[in-house]
């Protein structure tokens, strides 16, 4: 499926709240360091399904990466990096292996962790299996090996300040 995203523009929401759009709504998360814009619009959810996410629950749904998310690498790389943002995380072994660190995917969605690990078995990175967390009912996919953190930083990265904060000073020489 050839997709095109050329009509999605973006909005700086500034002023004050009536001279916004009426489907366009934000407020600032307490303790938070984020900003929560809500858009009602059903053209957008119809877009949104048209490019294959599907409305609700992610668990429930078996969300999924779309198909024309594997057409381009770059794509790939992006929607690594933001399921790892949201739903990963990055924590030195320390009381095993000082100075190994380990990269993980936790996720209740089965489906989307092992298109997480198909994507990045596809970009050249050796991941664990896809294992199941008991305690939690999640599923979990670790990229542990240093060659591979490594790689990781240099290919994809986070964009969270946080963890690619951390990600910088465990592949610092």
């Amino acid at each position: 499926m050839k997709t095109s995203i050329t009509n999605i523009k973006f909005f700086v929401l500034k002023g004050p709240q009536e001279k916004r759009p009426h489907w366009v709504s934000n407020f600032i998360v307490p303790n938070a360091n984020e900003l929560m814009v809500i858009v009602h619009s059903r053209k957008l959810v119809d877009y949104c399904t048209r490019m294959g996410l599907k409305p609700g629950n992610k668990i429930a749904n078996q969300t999924t990466i779309p198909e024309w998310i594997w057409e381009k690498k770059s794509f790939l790389r992006a929607v690594i990096r933001g399921l790892m943002d949201t739903d990963g995380s990055i924590y030195e072994l320390k009381s095993h292996w000082p100075g190994l660190f380990q990269i993980v995917f936790d996720n209740r969605n089965l489906t989307l962790v092992k298109d997480l690990h198909r994507a990045f078995a596809s970009l050249g990175f050796i991941a664990s299996k896809v294992t199941y967390i008991k305690p939690n009912k999640s599923y979990r996919v670790y990229l542990t090996r240093k060659d591979q953190i490594r790689k990781y930083y240099k290919d994809i990265g986070f964009s969270n300040p946080r963890k690619q904060a951390v990600l910088t000073r465990m592949t610092a020489p």
